[in-house]
């Protein structure tokens, strides 16, 4: 029988000039498809290897929306550049939309809308939304108006059965207005308001600018998410998981030293009770356990709360109520875990008062987990600070003295 050879996986890593003429070698619409799905620094990597005539290329596959986003990854200079070399009717798109502020509802939305008067016939309807689709790729949204002033919507899916005599008017839907200038709150109420509506974009003069449909509303949201993770962790917004290490330490190393100053605290507070883990050392095995349940609560308190601020839930009037309901969970949920911490303890070290101990520390430290992840964010937001960016920092704080001081101290009174 002859011997098979073994064939041996060898992995290549691909280098980036590697990379960039694989990309190069692509057909431009293959090469529009690849780059909006690529993160924002790999995007912004790209762009400043290609020349005018090669993004030209790329974005005259895109919707205006995206082209205009893409655009923006390239220095200023450089974007009037190359909008001049663009089509004319992207051109027109892309210089209104970029105009506007790209963290308010104008630089999110898009222009994929035609206008009709509420007396155009059927079948103009039907040449000019054909018309907009061949120039963009796209069906438009039917937007109805009688002397300029917006009525509603047409449905697209009633254009294939209305008839050459039926009226427009009777078929028109009212739609979600709102302004250009609305920040990410105004948005978020508005949506939560309004679920699974199309909203359209309005300016000074209540002319119609733009349309945020689902999916724009969707990416932005999950943006948002994004960055609120990242602040939550205390990561800069723009790092991307395959940024350099170079990068990567300076996004993070301040955060890392807030934390480092935080938990010296701690462990000043815990050498005031040297001689008391000295004589019980079974304490410091519970220790960790009393701190990190504080934290996790203090942590699922701190969500809660920034979700609040963010949908403009909390204001003055509630803001106490607030807080002591959370204390109040802290106090049922302390109850609840602090009775099996001490059944443990009790099973593996035969000690009531250990069990009764860690039992009181428990709900202390939830209580205080509750009062602090509610309050913190709250004073931050008082005070201007964004309460995502560095509130965790404080709430472990607090949650780590707290529970090490009541843990210990009452080992101290009682062992």
């Amino acid at each position: 029988m002859p011997k098979t050879k073994k064939t041996s996986l060898k992995v290549q890593f691909i280098n980036a000039k590697d990379k960039l003429d694989f990309y190069k070698n692509l057909e431009p619409k293959n090469k529009a498809r690849l780059i909006t799905g690529l993160s924002a620094y790999y995007q912004k990597m790209l762009m400043s290897n290609l020349s005018r005539d090669e993004i030209v290329e790329v974005i005259e596959y895109l919707d205006p929306d995206t082209a205009t986003d893409l655009i923006q990854k390239v220095p200023k200079k450089e974007q009037e550049k190359i909008i001049e070399k663009v089509n004319d009717s992207l051109k027109k798109d892309i210089t209104f939309l970029s105009k506007f502020n790209p963290n308010t509802v104008g630089g999110l939305m898009d222009v994929n809308y035609i206008l009709i008067d509420k007396d155009t016939k059927i079948e103009k309807i039907h040449s000019l939304t054909l018309k907009h689709e061949r120039r963009t790729g796209k069906f438009p949204t039917i937007l109805v108006t009688k002397e300029g002033k917006l009525l509603g919507e047409l449905p697209a899916y009633l254009l294939p059965v209305l008839r050459k005599g039926d009226f427009v008017n009777k078929h028109i839907k009212k739609v979600v207005l709102i302004k250009h200038s609305a920040n990410e709150k105004n948005l978020l109420r508005l949506i939560k308001k309004h679920k699974h509506k199309k909203i359209v974009v309005i300016g000074d003069e209540k002319q119609v600018l733009g349309i945020l449909n689902a999916d724009d509303i969707l990416d932005y949201l999950t943006k948002q998410t994004g960055k609120s993770l990242y602040k939550f962790a205390g990561v800069h917004s723009e790092e991307d998981i395959f940024d350099p290490v170079t990068k990567k330490v300076e996004n993070r190393y301040p955060w890392l030293i807030i934390n480092l100053f935080t938990a010296f605290l701690a462990t000043l507070v815990i050498s005031f009770f040297e001689d008391t883990i000295a004589n019980f050392i079974y304490l410091a095995a519970y220790m960790p356990v009393i701190t990190g349940m504080g934290g996790n609560a203090g942590t699922q308190t701190l969500a809660v709360t920034i979700r609040g601020l963010a949908l403009n839930e909390i204001n003055n009037n509630n803001a106490w109520g607030i807080i002591k309901k959370e204390a109040l969970t802290g106090l049922a949920t302390g109850t609840i875990v602090g009775i099996i911490a001490a059944t443990v303890a009790l099973i593996f070290n035969l000690n009531m008062l250990l069990g009764l101990i860690i039992f009181l520390a428990m709900v202390v430290n939830l209580i205080n987990a509750g009062i602090f992840g509610a309050a913190i964010p709250l004073v931050l937001k008082k005070l201007g600070k964004d309460p995502a960016t560095s509130a965790t920092i404080f709430i472990t704080t607090a949650t780590d003295i707290v529970g090490f001081f009541v843990f210990l101290w009452l080992a101290k009174m009682l062992l």
